[in-house]
């Protein structure tokens, strides 16, 4: 018997060698044709009181994410008040219904869920992750935080001293001051896309103010609510109707965020910190709007240029010269127009050399070689589905369809959609998209070490600016 099952094993050892020898390791494996995704239909349906209701059922992970989405946020702030929204959804978890804030965050503890209220610029958002398990007390919660928050003043006195001391400690932070500049010079200082918050717009704003927003904002007719997870329709809609069933009042607000102005020429923007080891670099003009036909090719051309980690700029400033740590680029897609920007963190020493880089990947993207376009497609396709691996992040990705009214469609066709895209497609909204002749180049860094280099490079006109004229003078604090 042990003679016989030694042959056996001999023979299973010698197969799985003959095998092992027939493969061909001189090159790695074809990857497998990217999938279709299959996501089940997102459907609606309204509450009595006219409140809309989108809903996804993901069966097989039990737990349910609620969003309730109310139209206006911080493009609604008056202009001697910026920083209004953000008060108002911050307050609006610091307390409601029957706990203050400390019991309301020792109870979201104790059921092990996620509940959150922010704002951006066009909306304020009460969000929600559980347990199935935990769905009702969850929900009276959620409810408590929509519909009965406290807005305690010593709440208030907390967080405006909070923001203060965030806005005196963004005066060293270099990325801060460098996005903010971008911001304001591709936009324009007032847009809603730029303004920030400063010691007298934070210290104008009153409770009776935050009150008065909330009033307007959170409203039945103003929401609409969005449930991704392992619940029937049925049943959530009981749950739902039971604790914002009586919920009414208000009015549709309409939220309008201009376009940035269309930028033109390269100007270089400096802005001295002294004793940085390393310089914040930002290149980037107005973008397009998402509805735009091109997205798709903006997409793959974005992934060959700055948009994974084998890409051109990442490739070229990490990993041939060592530069810095990384680099990247990307497209921003609000409700209205948006940026493309593209940016690094170099060393000080190397600063001029970096921007050459920058500006050649930027200008060289308008070819493409045909390994680079499989490449980038086959990354955007293969990795497409990992969007939908929670759900979480199903709820991000139907928010964004619902935001931009994408087609029914859209996330069963993407993929066919990306793998479509063609070369010359590519190279066109490259030309259209991405030039380094009309772009805002923003500097953050050692001004004594950074000036006679970049100067020497003779990009453009250079422009100096102070961290004060960005973010405003250092908040005082007592």
């Amino acid at each position: 018997m042990k003679a016989v099952v030694a042959f056996f094993i001999g023979l299973l050892f010698t197969t799985n060698l003959l095998v092992a020898q027939n493969v061909d390791r001189s090159k790695p494996p074809a990857p497998e044709a990217p999938r279709n995704l299959v996501v089940p239909k997102l459907e609606s349906f309204t509450l009595k009181n006219g409140v809309k209701v989108f809903y996804l059922q993901k069966m097989g992970v039990p737990h349910v994410s609620i969003m309730l989405r109310s139209n206006g946020g911080t493009a609604n702030d008056p202009e001697d008040k910026v920083g209004l929204a953000t008060a108002m959804a911050t307050l609006m978890r610091d307390g409601a219904g029957s706990r203050n804030a400390l019991e309301l965050s020792d109870e979201i503890d104790y059921l092990g869920i996620m509940l959150q209220s922010y704002a951006s610029a066009d909306e304020v958002s009460v969000g929600l992750f559980t347990p199935v398990s935990r769905l009702d007390a969850a929900l009276d919660l959620m409810r408590d935080v929509a519909l009965k928050p406290r807005f305690e003043a010593a709440e208030w006195e907390r967080r405006q001293r909070e923001s203060l001391v965030a806005l005196a400690q963004a005066h060293d932070e270099a990325r801060i001051i460098a996005n903010s500049a971008f911001n304001q010079l591709v936009y324009g200082k007032n847009h809603p896309f730029a303004r920030r918050s400063t010691e007298a717009s934070l210290k104008k704003i009153t409770l009776a103010d935050i009150q008065a927003f909330y009033r307007q904002t959170v409203t039945a007719a103003n929401s609409t609510f969005l449930v991704v997870g392992e619940v029937s329709k049925a049943i959530i809609k009981a749950k739902l109707e039971a604790r914002f069933g009586l919920w009414k009042g208000g009015a549709l607000k309409k939220v309008a965020i201009p376009d940035p102005p269309k930028t033109t020429g390269r100007t270089i923007y400096m802005i001295d910190k002294p004793g940085a080891a390393q310089t914040e670099l930002r290149f980037g003009s107005a973008g397009v709007k998402r509805s735009t036909p091109d997205y798709f090719a903006i997409t793959v051309m974005n992934t060959i240029l700055g948009g994974s980690f084998s890409s051109r700029l990442n490739q070229n400033i990490r990993e041939t010269h060592g530069f810095a740590y990384g680099a990247n680029s990307g497209f921003s897609f609000p409700r209205s127009v948006g940026h493309f920007i593209a940016s690094s963190a170099v060393q000080t020493d190397v600063t001029d050399k970096a921007v050459t880089e920058f500006v050649k990947e930027l200008t060289n993207i308008r070819s493409v070689k045909d390994d680079e376009v499989t490449r980038a497609r086959n990354y955007e396709a293969l990795g497409y589905p990992e969007n939908f691996g929670t759900v979480s992040a199903i709820a991000a990705n139907v928010s964004e369809k619902i935001t931009h009214n994408l087609p029914d469609d859209y996330f069963s066709a993407y993929v066919p959609n990306i793998l479509g895209v063609t070369k010359a497609q590519i190279e066109r909204a490259a030309q259209q998209y991405v030039n380094p002749d009309n772009m805002v180049v923003v500097m953050v860094g050692d001004f004594s070490k950074i000036r006679a280099g970049v100067e020497a490079l003779n990009l453009g006109t250079i422009k100096v600016l102070t961290k004060e004229d960005v973010l405003g003078a250092i908040p005082v604090l007592k």
